[in-house]
Formats: structure tokens, sequence, C-alpha cells
């Protein structure tokens, strides 16, 4: 500590800025052993006190490790280690493993680094998103089955000059295919314009990367290849399968007979899909009414929230008197307390 009352540290090295969908987010990093010596003063308490819960604790374990099977064994040591201070003091200690990449959407802990994301939201997203796939996937099917009529002439010609059902299906798959790659090459095109203002309306940063993303490659990978079988699949078959004198003469029509139950299906599939999603989001739009319109018990409108600058100790209470006191000589005060945290704010201690 220099004379002006400042702490002098030495530069050891210097480290790109974390990712933004990093829950770690920190501006300098400083050694347990310089925190030590300057905010403890020497203090050995600093080292001994076993109920102090201001720090994090990372585990890098073995692969394969079963994370069962430790949390058993750490359960032991807290009763050897803790014990006598839980007995004494009525206080309870638990140790609990999460790995670090679940910790953001399903730790709900006190003096998290971060707010974390919502699990269970996400999850809904996920159906939400799976269901909208669902429904343009059955609208492909259903089109393609529709237009089997006009399909049927160009697969009675190629049956005539020579063409196997393996060349018909393989066409339609293709098909089938060029369609969903293009699709998939159109939302990515869409997101990455469209992303800028979604950020700006929701008011959060979003990492997003088409190029340096594996776990999105995989994913696009297999909604392309489950996509191209279940739009192509079914009506290459049924295609296929028209007999060349029916599929160039009047009789085509009742060679897609076949498919009508499908069809129906679908459709029926469709509709409840969108009685689900059209009935889940009046339900969510009624509850952010009412949580926006719900009356607080106090108008936010004409108070004021003030951090108090002093640090909570023995003489807090007689500053806060006293900055009170000459609150109240304002006309326009009409009345002030005090509080740990503000009302409707998760409390920041144990």
């Amino acid at each position: 500590i220099n004379r002006a009352g400042q702490n002098d540290y030495k530069i050891t090295g210097v480290f790109e800025d974390p990712p933004a969908n990093s829950h770690l987010k920190y501006d300098i990093l400083m050694s347990y052993t310089t925190y030590a010596d300057v905010f403890n003063e020497g203090d050995e308490a600093l080292e001994t006190e076993i109920m102090w819960d201001g720090f994090y604790a990372y585990l890098k374990l073995h692969p394969g490790t079963d994370l069962a099977a430790l949390q058993a064994k750490i359960t032991p040591q807290i009763n050897e280690v803790y014990g006598e201070r839980m007995k004494e003091s009525n206080d309870y200690v638990e140790f609990g493993l999460m790995p670090l990449k679940d910790v953001h959407l399903t730790s709900n802990y006190l003096f998290e680094a971060e707010p974390n994301g919502d699990g269970k939201a996400v999850s809904f997203l996920w159906i939400i998103g799976s269901m909208v796939l669902l429904i343009a996937w059955f609208n492909y099917i259903n089109l393609a089955t529709a237009r089997a009529d006009t399909r049927a002439r160009e697969v009675g010609v190629r049956k005539v000059v020579g063409s196997s059902r393996g060349n018909l299906v393989s066409q339609f798959m293709i098909e089938a295919g060029i369609l969903n790659l293009g699709a998939i090459a159109v939302s990515f095109a869409l997101v990455q314009i469209l992303s800028p203002l979604f950020v700006k309306f929701v008011g959060k940063p979003i990492s997003f990367s088409i190029f340096s993303d594996p776990q999105l490659w995989m994913i696009m990978t297999g909604v392309f290849i489950v996509g191209t079988l279940l739009a192509g699949l079914y009506p290459s078959m049924v295609l296929s399968n028209f007999r060349p004198v029916d599929a160039l003469s009047s009789q085509s029509s009742k060679g897609s007979g076949g498919g009508g139950w499908l069809r129906k299906g679908l459709v029926v599939a469709q509709f409840a899909a969108s009685v689900i999603l059209i009935a889940g989001t009046i339900v969510i739009f009624k509850q952010l009414s009412e949580i926006q319109n719900t009356h607080l018990g106090v108008d936010i409108n004409q108070t004021l929230v003030m951090k108090s600058p002093a640090v909570v100790d023995s003489t807090f209470q007689v500053k806060y008197k006293a900055f009170k006191n000459e609150l109240q000589q304002l006309a326009a005060l009409e009345a002030m307390s005090s509080s740990t945290s503000v009302p409707g704010q998760e409390f920041g201690w144990t």
C-alpha cells in the first residue's frame, strides 16, 4: 500500500475478454494470496473460517468420474469438519456438485456470478420450435402427395423410357434434400439479418456464430437428414409406385388415393399442434398482462430507491437516522424507510 492509500500490483498476464455466453465475466483476476494479504491484513480467519461461503470452488475431475459416488464421499467429510459447528450455531452446510455447463440454466444458488437463465423456458422453446418444424414438414408431405396427379404423368413417362423405381425414389429424395438445404440456408440468413433487432428487443447480448459452433452444425445436420427423410421418403414411395398405364391415363387419380388416410392424419396433427401453440400463446399473454397490471401495493412512480454508500457497521444506524432527519426537511418527501434489499428482488444473503 502506497502513501495515497492505494495498492500497487504487478500485471503478470493479459487475457481475452470472456465470451458473451459465459457466466464468468471479469475485468481483472487477482491471486488468492494477494487477496488474503491485502484485504485480510494478515488475519488468519480468512484461512480457517469454515462458515464463510463467499468463494466459488471448481473441481477438475478425471474423465468418467461418477458424480453421485463423489457426492456420497463428500457428505461424511462435511459432518467430520463442520459437525460440531453446525450443532452449536444451528447452521447447515452442504456442498453440491454441478457440471460447469449446467450452471447457467439449472443453478439457483445465492451469490451467482451472473443472473441465471431458465432451463424450463429453453426446453419449452425447443418444443415450440420442433412443433413448428413438424408442421412445415407435414405441409410439404401433404402438398407433395396432393400434387401426385400432376407428377404421375412425369413418373409414367420416365417408367416407359426405362427408369426404375429406385431412380424415381432417388430423384424425389434429392428434390426434398435440395428444398431442406435451401430452407436451412434461408433460415441462417434471416437469423443473421434479424439478430441485431432481436438483441435490441430483448436487451441482452447473444453470442451466435454459424461457423465456429460444432454443436449447431450437428443439430442442423440432424434436422437436414430427418427433414429430407420425412419430406421425401413417403411422397417418393407413393409416386414411384404408380403403374405407367394408370399414370398416363385418367385413372392416375386412383393411384394417389392410398395416401388419403395419411394426409388426413397429418392435417389433424397440424391443426392439433396449431391449437396447442395458439392456446399456449394466449395463456402466456394473459400471464404477462396480469404481471404488468397487478397492483403492487405501492405507487412506484412516486417512489425513489437510493443505495447507501455507507458501510453497514455498528455506526450505520446513527448515520441513517441523521441522513433521514435531513431528508425529511424537504417538502417533496412524504415518507422514508430503509430495507436490506429492494422489495421484489431476491435476497443476496443467507
